[in-house]
């Protein structure tokens, strides 16, 4: 008896799913290394062979890659040598490598897997982060390689904010691409989840994205230039009638903006105590070694030493040991080529804005509240899955369906 099989799978189909499971593979870096020390991962272990596959199916690519990272090590050999650290990091040079190269295979996956796929794939892996986080709430546990932070939920990632950052960038791709109503359920427990995780950057990021699309219900508001330029003037006038408001039951909205502002005027770091003190401190000295390096930066991995000369004896504990801002230490670390690569990005959000239905004041609110949620990262490189979403997102906003606002 011969048996039929009227469902075979495509080639297209088959490479969806190998290009898919490497990005799995990837975003699940933290557990799958052989330590919580190593820095050597599986996925790190199949960059060369995926490189290799770049130059194999795109070789101008990956030529191209090849003279991007050879002109961005150049750089950083200046930038680490002539800063006052005069140390150069492998392993971030390493890093940002790795972040060129994603970008392209991103772009690679693209052309040869159907987007809905992509967005599929997403979508069931938003849904099994809450499942999964659900499931650390009510059983506990902690996953190998991980921090033991309990009770906060992290499941396979490092800890509870690179979880959440993740829960915070999908929410509202998810929010507009879903049609039924049963989505209302799954961000209502991904916005518990995040609550439940207190990152308040997470749930800043979704009021900016949520308070902008209720608000460009009314026309004015889509206006572009104008109506963003009203939402951000509305969004100041919030922080003015609530300067008064109280953060942890004990300082008001007004002390820790004109903290941060003397800090930034006079180049001074508060004292490194305190998530809003070690978040100030990377925006203070940040800028400040920009401009003391020239505007060269100071090398790849050295703003871990400039956070680390921060450090308060006695209060190690509770520090910070990165600059927790992924968009501003581009900048601090590599200067003028940073600010290069964040120029470039701005203008894959204008291409992106030029072929979708969707307002364009929308599509920049959502990459506005991006740049809060990354900071809840320790670093881009230490989170596949965020970084692969902020690939996606451009994408996404492309000759999509119809904005429903």
């Amino acid at each position: 008896m011969q048996l039929k099989f009227r469902n075979k799978i495509s080639v297209r189909e088959l490479e969806t799913l190998v290009h898919l499971g490497i990005i799995l593979v990837a975003g699940l870096s933290t557990i799958l290394r052989p330590s919580m020390e190593s820095k050597i991962t599986l996925f790190r272990v199949l960059l060369p062979f995926l490189f290799l596959w770049l130059f194999v199916v795109n070789t101008k690519q990956g030529v191209k890659l090849s003279f991007i990272i050879i002109g961005f090590f150049l750089y950083s050999l200046i930038a680490s040598y002539t800063s006052r650290f005069h140390e150069i990091n492998w392993a971030y040079n390493f890093y940002y490598i790795t972040i060129f190269f994603f970008y392209s295979y991103y772009k690679e996956i693209m052309k040869r897997c159907n987007k809905e796929s992509v967005y599929v794939f997403l979508s069931i892996l938003y849904r099994t982060l809450i499942v999964l986080g659900l499931l650390q709430y009510f059983i506990g546990g902690v996953y190998f390689n991980t921090q033991n932070r309990f009770p906060a939920i992290n499941i396979f990632f490092w800890n509870e904010n690179e979880y959440s950052a993740i829960l915070a960038i999908f929410t509202p791709l998810f929010f507009l691409k879903q049609s039924s109503n049963f989505k209302y359920v799954w961000i209502f427990l991904s916005i518990y989840l995040i609550a439940y995780n207190d990152a308040k950057l997470a749930i800043l990021s979704l009021i900016i994205f949520f308070g902008g699309y209720f608000i460009m219900k009314f026309k004015l508001f889509r206006m572009r230039y104008i109506g963003f330029g009203l939402i951000g003037l509305m969004g100041i006038m919030v922080l003015f009638f609530a300067r008064e408001y109280t953060i942890q039951g004990k300082y008001t909205i007004e002390y820790f903006i004109s903290r941060l502002a003397n800090g930034l005027f006079t180049g001074t770091p508060l004292e490194h105590i305190g998530t809003f003190n070690s978040r100030s401190n990377a925006v203070i000295m940040g800028i400040h070694e920009f401009f003391r390096s020239y505007m060269i930066g100071i090398g790849p991995g050295n703003s871990l030493l400039m956070i680390q000369e921060l450090i308060v004896p006695g209060q190690e504990k509770w520090a910070a040991y990165s600059m927790h801002n992924f968009t501003l230490q581009l900048v601090t670390e590599m200067g003028l080529f940073g600010v290069g690569m964040l120029a470039f990005f701005v203008l894959e959000i204008k291409r992106s804005i030029g072929g979708t239905f969707y307002s364009p004041n929308l599509i920049w609110l959502f990459f506005f509240s991006c740049v809060v949620s990354i900071t809840l990262l320790s670093g881009a490189w230490s989170n596949y899955f965020y970084l692969f979403i902020l690939f996606y997102a451009l994408d996404f906003f492309k000759n999509n369906e119809k904005s429903k606002i």
